[in-house]
């Protein structure tokens, strides 16, 4: 099954002209959702190229895969990133279970919003397709 996965995001990736680079970052700091003491996995660096339009960005792989000398793949790149607008930011706390009294959850609704933009600049023809992969 895991094969059908990659092969699906290796399809998109071909047929939509995607050149993906994922490489280890050289500095491991604890990311910022990591709670004192929880495990995380590897942190990498991130490249999507498409056409004319790049996107960088750091990734960080599970726990799993850390254990298991595992590097991810587009598959797991393509299947993670936000796909959907956020819409309005109490929508955002209401379906993710954040307080909008929140600064943290303020952060990461501006986060998410962010990596949608991107998404969309460098997916926008193809978002539904991209859409089906997860």
């Amino acid at each position: 099954m895991e094969n059908q996965y990659k092969e699906q995001a290796q399809k998109f990736c071909d047929k939509n002209g995607v050149k993906m680079s994922i490489e280890l970052a050289k500095v491991q700091s604890a990311p910022l959702w990591a709670v004192e003491g929880s495990q995380y996995g590897l942190k990498y660096n991130i490249k999507i190229e498409r056409a004319d339009r790049k996107w960088d960005f750091s990734f960080w792989g599970s726990v799993h895969d850390k254990e298991n000398r595992k590097k991810p793949t587009a598959y797991d790149v393509l299947a993670c990133i936000t796909k959907n607008e956020t819409g309005s930011f109490q929508n955002f706390c209401d379906d993710y279970g954040y307080d909008t009294d929140s600064r943290k959850a303020l952060e990461t609704f501006l986060a998410v919003g962010k990596e949608w933009e991107n998404c969309e600049r460098l997916f926008g023809d193809v978002i539904e397709e991209l859409q089906e992969i997860n």
